[in-house]
């Protein structure tokens, strides 16, 4: 059995059938990040998974395709949902980007919905600074962050899958070169996007006042009736973070200098 440390989860990924040790191969080279080298005593998650579902094994969450690549995407999907079900309540859960000072662990979450760039962000910044998720930052009560450097999901413009769908390549960080953040990270500011394709102008952050921008940001929040006073612990993060900001733009090359206003020059 694969097992991988996401979102402060144990998922144990037990893949079966005639492609089995291709798969785990496949696994290793994109899950890179947060896999598990040591012995495991416990697991928090099992997940099977399969080509044409051979010789699947009974448990909670079961995954097949008709292909390595196929499989590999839903596998990324399912991975990522089943930590983000179990840590439920226990974790503040944003949909956004981060990257963090790798000397301060001092970390930026970039929270927009699909089309925001946080995406790219993460990609443009993550040479630079500590990258630490394109997807989900992950908030203890403590505020400090957990790094989540799932596979980058990709897609590309070439041809298009039956359903209609533009293909996703699944990538590690690694092979965009990307830096792997300190240990120790602690949530320090928090940013709204508000990307504009037909801007021209330099970027520029604003101040979003301090109520308005908690309910905005709690639009972004997985399993939000799940946390225990879920306003208190927004107002904790945005106290921490210094406010809330929000980022007009046009492209994440350009947005560097602001970063580095709210979380230091990278190291």
């Amino acid at each position: 059995m694969i097992f991988l440390n996401v979102l402060d989860t144990v998922v144990g990924v037990r893949v079966a059938g005639r492609s089995r040790e291709d798969i785990e191969e496949v696994m290793q080279d994109t899950w890179n990040w947060p896999w598990i080298n040591g012995p495991v005593d416990t697991h928090d998650v099992t997940i099977s998974a399969s080509i044409r579902g051979q010789d699947l094994w009974p448990t909670e969450v079961t995954v097949v395709a008709r292909d390595i690549e196929s499989l590999l995407r839903r596998l990324t999907t399912h991975i990522t949902e089943s930590a983000k079900e179990a840590q439920a309540g226990r974790l503040t859960m944003l949909r956004a980007s981060a990257v963090a000072n790798k000397r301060t662990g001092d970390t930026i979450a970039f929270v927009g919905g699909t089309g925001t760039g946080k995406t790219t962000l993460a990609l443009s910044l993550g040479h630079s600074y500590g990258y630490v998720t394109d997807d989900t930052v992950a908030i203890r009560s403590d505020n400090t962050v957990v790094p989540f450097g799932k596979p980058l999901s990709i897609q590309h413009e070439f041809g298009t899958l039956p359903t209609g769908e533009l293909p996703v390549d699944i990538v590690s960080p690694t092979a965009f070169w990307l830096e792997t953040p300190p240990d120790n990270l602690n949530i320090r500011a928090v940013v709204l996007l508000d990307r504009q394709e037909g801007y021209t102008g330099a970027p520029y952050l604003t101040e979003v006042e301090t109520l308005a921008g908690i309910l905005e940001m709690s639009s972004e929040v997985s399993y939000l009736t799940e946390l225990r006073q879920p306003l208190h612990r927004m107002a904790s993060i945005v106290e921490q973070s210094g406010g809330i900001k929000r980022l007009t733009y046009r492209s994440a090359h350009d947005v560097m200098p602001l970063v580095a206003e709210l979380i230091g020059a990278p190291q």
